[in-house]
């Protein structure tokens, strides 16, 4: 038996221990500061055998026992496992640094709290300490400029102001023609441009270096002229072609880490990450970051585009990746859902509802229409 330590391990130190956690299978162990020396004995495929008859001073079996010890928990990899298989396909097609590596790996996957949960943490948390202030109020000064009260709003502000996050569904289906406008809007490809790059989409996001690293995905359930399904929207011809039509034992919200909200849900859109098409051209950790900050572009120009339809677009970061990509096809690390955005007509919400003052009469007329977020 071969075994390599974990390329993926930070330590960090812990009393008179440290602690090694494993940023790609999240698994933390409390061990003794000497653990780090052993792993460095395996910096490469070596049998256990061979590095205790290197260390004669010690306790040969005890050794043996305790690198076993060490794979049991995850810190060594045995050669040919699943955990060897996907750490070398992740370290030979990442080519980002090893920070934006942590970062990526230490949020997919993760778990997250119930809706009881979350409510019940915030009671404990107000009672220990008040929530920092959500805005920032400057005293009116000499050179301060507010909204002038009898300017005219554009359409496009007053339909900004009226976007609602609105976690109710009513039981109606979508017009196909509108969820084709909300992904055009969000990732459709408008213009082509040369350069020496070769041919570059153009989009109504921004995109770091034109390099358009999304892909959208659909999760059809109830889209009037469509069968169940998911389906992918090709950004170029502007059009969704099913993947596949087997919705047997999905359910909605387990793909949105168990928010029960979105288990109604007539059609959810994934946006995925295709990784290497940023990193062809850049290679440093900040550009990790630009594709984040993207996904935020797209859902934006999707969710109002919604908004135009009389629809409510509801985004949301939690999700069951390993599980979306099952479902999706997805076999490479490097195509990653990261963002996703749950399309309905929407139920009333009976939260309360406080329009600012500040705002012109006829923007806060636009909003009194519409009802506000449900935050549960």
């Amino acid at each position: 038996m071969f075994l390599r330590a974990s390329k993926t391990i930070v330590a960090t130190p812990h009393k008179r221990n440290i602690i090694c956690h494993d940023y790609m299978t999240k698994v933390s162990i409390e061990c003794e500061a000497e653990t780090l020396y052993w792993l460095s004995c395996f910096n490469k495929w070596s049998k256990p055998e061979d590095v205790a008859k290197k260390h004669g001073d010690y306790d040969s079996i005890g050794l043996i026992k305790q690198f076993s010890d060490l794979a049991q928990v995850g810190l060594l990899q045995k050669k040919g496992s699943e955990a060897a298989r996907r750490q070398e396909q992740h370290f030979k097609e990442w080519k980002f640094g090893l920070p934006a590596a942590m970062l990526h790996l230490s949020c997919s996957n993760s778990e997250f709290m119930s809706v009881e949960q979350a409510t019940a943490e915030q009671i404990q948390r107000l009672a220990n300490s008040p929530s920092p202030p959500l805005f920032t109020k400057d005293c009116p000064i000499e050179g301060s400029i507010g909204f002038q009260k009898k300017s005219p709003i554009s359409d496009l502000l007053r339909l900004m102001a009226t976007r609602r996050t609105n976690r109710s569904s009513a039981p109606k289906e979508i017009c196909r023609h509108d969820l084709l406008d909300c992904l055009f809007a969000g990732v459709g490809i408008t213009a082509f441009t040369s350069t020496v790059a070769g041919e570059l989409p153009l989009k109504m996001t921004p995109s770091g270096g034109a390099r358009n690293p999304f892909e959208a995905y659909v999760l059809v359930k109830n889209i009037a002229g469509m069968h169940p399904g998911f389906y992918h929207f090709s950004a170029s011809e502007c059009r969704l072609t099913p993947i596949t039509s087997s919705l047997q034992g999905l359910s909605s919200s387990r793909l949105l880490a168990g928010q029960e909200w979105a288990e109604d849900m007539p059609a959810i859109v994934f946006l995925v990450a295709m990784f290497e098409r940023t990193m062809w051209k850049y290679r440093d950790d900040n550009a990790y970051r630009v594709i984040l900050i993207e996904a935020g572009h797209i859902a934006q120009n999707i969710i109002l585009a919604a908004t135009a339809h009389g629809l409510t677009g509801c985004p949301t970061a939690a999700l069951a990746h390993h599980e979306i990509a099952q479902r999706l096809g997805l076999t490479s690390e490097m195509h990653n859902p990261l963002y996703a955005i749950t399309l309905s007509y929407c139920r009333p919400s009976n939260d309360p509802y406080y329009p600012n003052e500040h705002l012109p009469k006829l923007l806060r007329e636009s909003l009194v229409i519409h009802p506000t977020t449900n935050l549960h």
